[in-house]
């Protein structure tokens, strides 16, 4: 199919799920997956990548607390070192 979506490393994207990172109403961010297999996301993966989500949060929120910086600088930083390694 050649007119299928593609993330940037461009491999073919046939599934995705998307889960909000934050406490309450206004997410801060998402955990974002991929898959190259059709259905590959189904309430068990959801229910683990919800709890994956929650336990990054507080990490994210406990290093913003304790360096005394914005949450979004936190994960600004973690995306460019991730980045740097790719």
């Amino acid at each position: 199919m050649p007119d299928q979506p593609r993330h940037r490393s461009g491999r073919r994207v046939r599934s995705s799920l998307s889960i909000p990172l934050g406490h309450g109403v206004t997410p801060i961010g998402a955990l974002n997956m991929y898959s190259g297999t059709p259905h590959a996301f189904g309430a068990h993966e959801r229910a683990e990548a919800e709890r994956f989500a929650a336990e990054a949060f507080a990490i994210l929120r406990t290093a913003s607390q304790n360096r005394n910086i914005k949450l979004r600088i936190i994960a600004a930083e973690i995306v460019a070192a991730v980045a740097k390694k790719v």
